[in-house]
């Protein structure tokens, strides 16, 4: 969210061709998030409460299975900000108090 493409793009290739076998686990935003177009009110206040406190997010993936496909790496388990609120932080408020 805040790296550029390039330096992640970087980043993963330096790791994939210098290590046989690994996993990594990462969050990422997708552009829509990035220009507060979800139409998700919630996502958006989300979204600005980063910019609010002098971190906003710079970078979202259009597509991050592309992205995963041109960097040649798999793709295990791509999981919603939503659906892990749902499985791990249900009962518990949405946003910035649980982090």
């Amino acid at each position: 969210m805040y790296l550029t493409e390039e330096a992640i793009r970087k980043t993963l290739l330096a790791i994939a061709h210098n290590v046989k076998e690994f996993t990594l686990s990462f969050d990422y935003l997708t552009e829509a998030v990035i220009a507060k177009t979800t139409g998700d009110p919630a996502i958006t206040r989300f979204a600005e409460s980063f910019a609010e406190i002098g971190a906003p997010w710079t970078f979202g993936f259009a597509s991050i299975q592309k992205f995963s496909d041109e960097a040649a790496l798999k793709i295990a388990s791509n999981i919603k900000m939503g659906e892990l609120h749902s499985r791990v932080l249900a009962g518990r408020a949405f946003g910035l108090g649980y982090l």
